[in-house]
C-alpha cells in the first residue's frame, strides 16, 4: 500500500471549477434580479464590498461612488455615528439584527426601511463580514400611517358623537323633568329630589318643610285677561318663590297653577313665616311692562315632615293645609294654613 504521507488532494477538475463558477454566477444573477431589496456584502468594518442592482435602484448611487464606502453613509446625520456601529455590533453578538428606521438616498431624501444584518462565516467558521438587506417600506409605512389617522379620526368622531348623544340624552332628561313654561322642576323631576332630601333629613335628623302653593282665582285671570296673562301670573309666582329660596331648597310646578316648595332644615313655624312673606311678595308684585295690569294672590299650605313619612304623604298633608287656607277668609295671614 502507498505511504499515507504520499497522499495528495486532487486538484478540482475543469468540470468542477466550471460548476463552481456557474453556481456563483447563478447566485449573483439571483441577487441582482431582486429589485425590491438592497443586498450588500460588507467587510468586518462595515464597508461595502458588493451590492445588487436593487441597492443601486433604492439608494441612487453608482458602484464607483459606494463600493469601499462605510455603510454609515446611508444613515441620517443625527444617527450616523452611533446607529451603524451599534447595528453591526448587535448582529455580531446576536447573530442577527433587525430594525426599522429612516435611511438616506444619494439625493438626500429620506425613506423608511427595514434593515436586516447577519454575520457571514468563512470556510474556517470565523466571521469574515456581514450581509445586509434593506427594503424600502415607505409606502407601507405611509399606508399604515394613513390607516392609523383614519382610525384615530373615526374614533374621534365616534367619541364626539357619543358626547353629543350623552349631552342630548342629558338635555332630554332635563326637559322631561322641567316645566317648559317656568323652567323649574315638574312633578316628575321633583319627586325623586324630594325623596332624596327626606332620606337626608332622616339620616341627619334635621327638620324639613313642604309648602303647597296655589294661585287664587287663576281661572278668572285666564278668562278676564287671556291665557297669556295666566302664563305671566305663573311666572310671577315662580319668580317670587325663587327669591325666597336658599341653597338646596327645591321648587316645582306640580301641575296647572299648583306649586310645591321644599324647604330644607326648616320646621313648620319657620315654614309658615316663609309662606306669609311669599304671599305678601306675590301680592305686591307688578306685572311686566307692556302687559295688562292685574294682581295675583296665592294660598299656601305648610306641613313639616314627620319621621317615616313618604313624599306622597307629606304632599298630601301640605295639600290638605292648602285646601283649608283657600277656604278661609283671605285677609292677612289667613292665606297660610299649617
Amino acid at each position: 500500500p502507498a505511504d499515507e504521507s504520499s497522499l495528495t488532494v486532487p486538484e478540482p477538475t475543469t468540470s468542477e471549477a466550471n460548476r463552481a463558477k456557474q453556481d456563483s454566477a447563478e447566485a449573483r444573477l439571483m441577487i441582482d434580479s431582486v429589485h425590491d431589496y438592497a443586498v450588500f456584502m460588507l467587510d468586518p468594518n462595515g464597508c461595502v464590498l458588493s451590492w445588487n442592482i436593487g441597492a443601486r435602484r433604492i439608494l441612487g448611487y453608482e458602484d464607483r461612488e459606494i463600493l469601499g464606502s462605510h455603510v454609515s453613509r446611508f444613515y441620517p446625520k443625527e444617527v450616523q455615528k452611533m446607529e451603524p456601529e451599534r447595528a453591526l455590533g448587535l448582529a455580531s453578538d446576536d447573530r442577527r439584527y433587525a430594525n426599522e428606521g429612516w435611511l438616506v438616498r444619494r439625493d438626500g431624501s429620506r425613506f423608511w426601511a427595514t434593515v436586516v444584518i447577519e454575520p457571514v462565516r468563512g470556510a474556517d467558521g470565523a466571521d469574515i463580514g456581514f450581509a445586509q438587506v434593506i427594503r424600502d417600506t415607505t409606502e407601507r409605512r405611509e399606508a399604515l400611517e394613513a390607516l392609523r389617522k383614519a382610525k384615530d379620526e373615526l374614533e374621534r368622531r365616534v367619541e364626539e358623537r357619543t358626547r353629543e348623544l350623552h349631552a342630548l340624552n342629558a338635555e332630554l332628561e332635563r326637559l322631561a323633568d322641567t316645566d317648559p313654561l317656568t323652567g323649574i322642576y315638574n312633578r316628575r323631576g321633583f319627586l325623586p329630589v324630594a325623596k332624596h332630601e327626606l332620606a337626608r333629613s332622616a339620616r341627619y335628623k334635621t327638620p324639613l318643610c313642604m309648602l303647597c302653593i296655589d294661585i287664587d282665582k287663576f281661572k278668572d285671570i285666564n278668562d278676564t285677561f287671556g291665557h297669556a296673562a295666566g302664563d305671566i301670573a305663573l311666572r310671577m309666582v315662580v319668580r317670587q318663590m325663587e327669591a325666597q329660596l336658599r341653597a338646596g331648597d327645591v321648587v316645582a310646578r306640580l301641575g296647572g297653577d299648583e306649586f310645591a316648595l321644599l324647604l330644607l332644615e326648616t320646621d313648620a313655624t319657620a315654614g309658615a313665616k316663609v309662606a306669609t312673606r311669599l304671599c305678601e311678595e306675590v301680592a305686591s308684585a307688578v306685572t311686566p311692562e307692556g302687559c295688562v295690569d292685574f294682581t295675583v294672590g296665592i294660598s299656601v299650605g305648610v306641613a313639616q315632615w314627620q319621621s317615616g313619612e313618604t313624599v306622597d304623604a307629606l304632599l298630601a298633608r301640605a295639600d290638605a293645609a292648602l285646601y283649608r287656607a283657600k277656604n278661609r277668609d283671605r285677609s292677612g295671614a289667613d292665606a297660610v294654613w299649617w
